[in-house]
């Protein structure tokens, strides 16, 4: 790390330079990209696949003139996205989306008088996915519509489950909904 910083200034300064080519000034734009081992991987494969990885998320763009390095934690944190990705398809066509029903009760009475709607999912291959991370993923896939008509037939299947706890037709569902699926 202490080396890969110690050079940068040279570097900087090389690369900053105008150069001429065929008579045509041409300044240069310049990043780094880093990777350690054995902490990031070991293998030049690996390695390589760590410095594509901070590519391809776009890390470089906008940060030249700066040393861009790999970090575990970003990587594990995108393959765990792209994973819930995977497997939201799946989860949609297998009725893996379920629903929680908070209640909200009337502290003067006691009386249960409504609840929130909470989705869950618990995937066959993956365990349970927080909604942190599965929400993003249904708005990323565009999917949004269609796991909302999914939770909202949910929710008029659970009228069996709420009336022994209360009233159904005074029992006030609260849900929280995407801004593009009340427009659709």
């Amino acid at each position: 790390v202490l080396q890969v910083e110690a050079l940068y200034p040279r570097i900087e300064e090389v690369m900053e330079r105008p150069y001429s080519i065929n008579g045509t000034q041409v300044n240069l734009d310049f990043s780094i990209v880093a990777t350690r081992t054995p902490d990031d991987g070991v293998g030049i494969n690996q390695l390589l696949m760590n410095i594509l990885n901070v590519i391809s998320r776009g890390n470089v763009a906008g940060n030249s003139h700066k040393v861009n390095w790999f970090d575990v934690h970003s990587f594990k944190q995108q393959l765990r996205q792209y994973e819930i990705e995977d497997q939201l398809e799946a989860g949609l066509n297998h009725d893996e989306f379920f629903i929680n029903i908070q209640p909200k009760i009337d502290i003067r009475t006691g009386q249960v008088h409504g609840g929130e709607v909470l989705a869950r999912w618990e995937n066959s291959n993956i365990g349970f996915v927080s909604p942190a991370e599965f929400i993003p993923a249904v708005e990323a896939t565009g999917r949004m519509p269609d796991f909302t008509r999914r939770i909202m037939e949910k929710i008029v299947d659970s009228k069996e489950m709420i009336m022994p706890v209360a009233d159904a037709n005074k029992f006030i569902i609260a849900l929280n909904l995407n801004a593009s699926t009340i427009q659709d």
